[in-house]
């Protein structure tokens, strides 16, 4: 009964430590696994983090060496010499820009035809032929065009060097063409050889066939070596359109030093380039392996220890471990509300109430976690949102200011500024007022809405210190209403039923508010204080281009006044001359220069005179007339003379270019005859200043009245040559 007994205690102790232990590893290895599996998880999000990330960075660095060129070439074609300089002005601004951007082996500048305007290089005196192939396919590309260019990769003939085409369109000034340079991408070299990826990894450029354009063996790039046989060039060269601010993905596979790396990749857009990130398997997922290998150990260990506790604890920990272990399993599973419940030893019950707080602080930890995940979430949201607002704001300011810039007529600047306004910040009403030169009233002068259009139909208007638009021009201060239902200034328009919130900025030109900017919105509380400070901008720009209008206006219509006083001037000038002239004209004759008796009446030279265009006249031969032309002399628009002239062959035609040299000549005449007549004028009044200045010294030099009054009349006689001369004094008396 004793051995039954004992062999029954000992098989118990065995189940009890076998359960334990069984137990045990279950928990050990779930949280184990668990963590294992988290472990790798995280290490590989950070693995595939920290590639997206040197991706990133890369295609940062290789689209800015490019955005960097584009924007140098920008630069140059807004220095007014370019469009409007002489050919060495713009070649001394070629070569100034070579100077900064050592990357430059040539520019050119091509006007609309293809036609070389201005030329620097630093490689050769004319354009190599490589560089003049690539010129036609980028004004073949740009025709019709306002975009970027960027030739395929090609190597220079002579040096071997990797080189490119950058052109941009150049439409500034009423010149149009091409500015292109040819850039050495030996310094994308330098580039890339910089960029690091680990301790061991590398980054390398392909074009859109799978050449290889830029990387660390130099000597592969200068053989033209395809690499279109790895899998992620295979990917690009496949679909190379793919847009360029893509989230690159991380995998794995056989990269270019036919190693098995982890990469990516990330196009570049413009060019049809790619960036290529590649890193060792074994250096990316070194941290993974360490990790595995770690828990593994950590997991082994655990189990030996557990095993040894269940032997020597098997017999008072039975029940309550078994309770225990059982809760522990649950909570592993996800049920972290459960507590444990002490029993037995002291020990045990110690072991459940730490185990309670471990978690508890468990929970807690995950709760917050949540909690802090939740909120930089809605942070990043927020954050994004403000960005999205705030970029399409400074759009919406360079997109008026570009209009300001490009239109003069107030009937087009008005609408077309209430237009961009309302479609950058959605808003329901923008209206534009002007204040009327008696200073009472504030006149709507465009609108974007439904009921402004019908405002500007009735032709609307606020006396000044009416409602918030009114308020703002009388005071020439910004008001606002962020619910116009509690705003006591407000104007119930029934134009717009919708409004329910309102700002009206003052535009103002030298400190004189001469109109209002209106924004309303359908909701309250709409307009932010980075809203107020875009539209306050927005209004001054506004403001400033209706001031530039209203001086381009004025200053036209004295140009047109002072041109008409000038032309009549002109005119009458030379009907005096003509008027006083002995001769109607001049003829040239058989090597003879003969004065005219009786001016010209060809019915050529009177249509010429009417007209102010050129007539011509072929051969008649009823009344004998020879082949002539008739071309009005004109100065400054006004017609002064006919230069007339026949030909003796009778079967003559008069051609465009004989006709162009002859108004030419007539051009030039008018220019002499002008200066001959003011010559003339000048020395008619100095003889007549000579006279009166002889004059003046005889009578001055008379000591009393006769002899003032005998010199005065000698003076005058000789003067006006034999007329008869009386002085007669008058008396103050009247009758």
């Amino acid at each position: 009964m004793k051995k039954d007994n004992s062999q029954s205690g000992q098989s118990l102790i065995y189940t009890l430590t076998m359960a334990f232990l069984a137990l045990s590893l279950v928990t050990l290895l779930a949280n184990g696994g668990i963590l294992l599996y988290s472990n790798i998880k995280r290490q590989q999000e950070i693995i595939i983090s920290q590639q997206q990330l040197i991706a990133q960075q890369a295609s940062e660095e290789v689209g800015g060496f490019f955005e960097e060129k584009f924007r140098a070439l920008e630069a140059t074609t807004r220095i007014i010499e370019l469009p409007k300089g002489s050919s060495e002005q713009r070649k001394l601004i070629l070569q100034s820009l070579l100077a900064t951007q050592p990357s430059f082996r040539q520019m050119v500048l091509l006007d609309e035809r293809g036609e070389q305007a201005a030329l620097a290089s630093r490689v050769s005196l004319e354009i190599s032929e490589q560089f003049k192939k690539q010129l036609q396919e980028a004004t073949a590309n740009q025709t019709g065009q306002s975009q970027r260019y960027s030739s395929p990769l090609y190597f220079d003939e002579f040096t071997n060097e990797p080189v490119m085409v950058l052109a941009i369109p150049v439409n500034i000034w009423d010149f149009k063409g091409i500015l292109a340079a040819e850039v050495n991408l030996e310094f994308m070299w330098t580039l890339v050889d910089q960029l690091k990826v680990g301790r061991t990894g590398y980054v390398y450029l392909v074009d859109n066939e799978g050449k290889l354009i830029a990387a660390k063996d130099v000597a592969r790039v200068l053989s033209g070596a395809n690499v279109k046989h790895i899998n992620k060039v295979n990917e690009f060269v496949t679909d190379p359109s793919a847009p360029a601010d893509a989230t690159p993905d991380v995998v794995s596979y056989t990269g270019l030093l036919g190693t098995r790396v982890v990469g990516s990749y990330i196009p570049l857009g413009a060019p049809q380039w790619a960036v290529f990130t590649e890193q060792p398997y074994n250096e990316a997922y070194a941290p993974v392996i360490q990790t595995v290998i770690s828990s593994l150990i950590t997991i082994l260990v655990m189990s030996i220890l557990a095993g040894l506790a269940g032997v020597v604890l098997a017999r008072r920990l039975a029940i309550p471990l078994v309770n225990l272990t059982g809760t522990a399993t649950r909570i592993a599973s996800g049920e972290t509300h459960l507590q444990a419940v002490g029993g037995g030893a002291k020990e045990i019950t110690s072991l459940a109430s730490a185990f309670n707080i471990m978690t508890s602080q468990l929970r807690g930890f995950i709760g917050n976690l949540e909690a802090r995940v939740a909120e930089r979430t809605k942070e990043l949201e927020s954050a994004n949102a403000q960005i999205s607002r705030r970029a399409s704001q400074l759009q919406a300011i360079t997109e008026l200011s570009e209009a300001i810039a490009r239109l003069q007529d107030l009937n087009e600047l008005f609408p077309t500024a209430t237009k961009l306004i309302s479609e950058r910040f959605g808003f329901y009403h923008v209206g534009i007022f002007l204040i009327d030169s008696g200073k009472e009233y504030a006149i709507l002068q465009a609108a974007n809405s439904e009921g402004g259009q019908k405002m500007l139909a009735r032709r609307h208007q606020l006396r000044l210190g009416t409602g918030i638009v009114g308020f703002a021009a009388q005071m020439g201060q910004p008001r606002i209403a962020l619910d116009v239902g509690e705003d006591a200034v407000f104007f119930d328009n029934p134009d717009l039923p919708h409004t329910r919130s309102e700002v009206a900025l003052p535009m103002k030109s030298r400190n004189e508010t001469i109109g209002v900017l209106d924004v309303q919105s359908t909701e309250a509380g709409a307009f932010t204080t980075e809203d107020l400070q875009v539209l306050t901008a927005l209004a001054n720009q506004v403001s400033i281009a209706l001031e530039n209008a209203r001086l381009l206006t004025e200053t036209r219509a004295a140009l047109t006044q002072v041109q008409e006083v000038y032309n009549e001037f002109t005119r009458t000038e030379w009907s005096k001359a003509v008027s006083h002239a002995e001769q109607p004209g001049f003829r040239y004759q058989t090597g003879r220069i003969e004065i005219m008796q009786s001016p010209l009446q060809a019915p050529e030279v009177l249509t010429a005179m009417q007209n102010g265009e050129v007539a011509a006249a072929q051969a008649d031969e009823v009344s004998k007339r020879r082949p002539a032309v008739a071309v009005p002399v004109k100065l400054r628009g006004e017609v002064i003379g006919i230069l007339h002239i026949e030909s003796n062959d009778p079967s003559r035609t008069w051609k465009n270019d004989e006709i162009s040299l002859v108004e030419a000549v007539a051009e030039r005449a008018a220019f002499a005859m002008e200066n001959a007549r003011l010559f003339q004028d000048a020395r008619r009044r100095a003889a007549k200043e000579s006279l009166i200045s002889e004059a003046s010294a005889r009578i001055s030099g008379a000591l009393n009245m006769e002899n003032i009054l005998h010199t005065t009349a000698e003076e005058l006689e000789r003067v006006l040559g034999g007329s008869e001369v009386l002085i007669q004094f008058l008396s103050e008396e009247k009758e």
